[in-house]
């Protein structure tokens, strides 16, 4: 039997290699459950986000200004009541929490690990919820008709497209109608959405987005594009939903 090309090969056992989003990987995991990944990459990965819990933000900037760049956008785009999902253990909700504009955030994950490392940080503006989007009935913990700013950092690489479908749909009753003018979005909900660029070599990721294909699927699925960021190998969008 002849061999399959080595570009074939390639693509075969990235299509046959185990997803496994049952369960949340924090810093204390990585390298039990990243196999033939490079611990000493994932050993770095995790002193990162400790310190990221426990810097200050002269010391993360000095440290780590490429984080502080991958946030600022987060930060000066997001207003009034916040949806965060899939904060984890709020390494974005914490800078978020410091921004005046912000009033209320509401910080959503699956996973009961992270949702108590956020709670433990006793952030004034924040209320950790640990919920199923698609499965709960998010009033029980949402006491505000609309939601101002909707942000997914570091998610939607996790998930397939019937499920961001069914998180998208969840949402749909706290979103503002838009206001447009002009052809021009003026007022309504705001998203914030980060990925990386393309796809990581990564066991917890399903997808990857290039640019091109980045700024398709906002388009699709959320709506008007009002500026991108590109820090690195990460991409963060900010837009209006339609």
């Amino acid at each position: 039997m002849a061999s399959k090309p080595k570009g074939l090969a390639k693509v075969w056992r990235e299509i046959k290699r185990p997803f496994r989003r049952h369960k949340w990987v924090g810093p204390d995991q990585w390298e039990g459950t990243h196999g033939d990944h490079n611990c000493e990459f994932y050993e770095n990965l995790t002193k990162f986000y400790d310190d990221l819990a426990i810097l200050d933000r002269c010391q993360i900037l000095q440290k780590y200004p490429h984080f502080i760049k991958r946030v600022e956008p987060v930060c000066s785009f997001a207003s009034g009541i916040v949806l965060e999902i899939g904060c984890g253990n709020g390494n974005v909700t914490r800078w978020m929490n410091e921004v005046g504009p912000i009033e209320r955030i509401y910080s959503i994950d699956l996973f009961e690990k992270p949702i108590m490392q956020l709670k433990s940080r006793c952030y004034s503006k924040v209320i950790p919820i640990c919920c199923d989007v698609t499965k709960s009935n998010l009033s029980q913990w949402i006491v505000d008709d609309k939601i101002d700013t909707i942000v997914l950092c570091e998610v939607i690489e996790h998930m397939h497209q019937h499920l961001e479908n069914e998180i998208l749909e969840s949402i749909r009753s706290y979103i503002h109608p838009p206001v447009i003018e002009n052809n021009i979005v003026r007022s309504g909900t705001k998203y914030v959405v980060g990925t990386p660029i393309g796809f990581m070599r990564d066991p917890h990721h399903c997808r990857g987005f290039s640019k091109k294909e980045f700024i398709t699927h906002l388009e699709k699925y959320y709506g008007t594009i009002d500026s991108i960021h590109y820090n690195g190998v990460h991409q963060t969008a900010c837009g209006w939903f339609r």
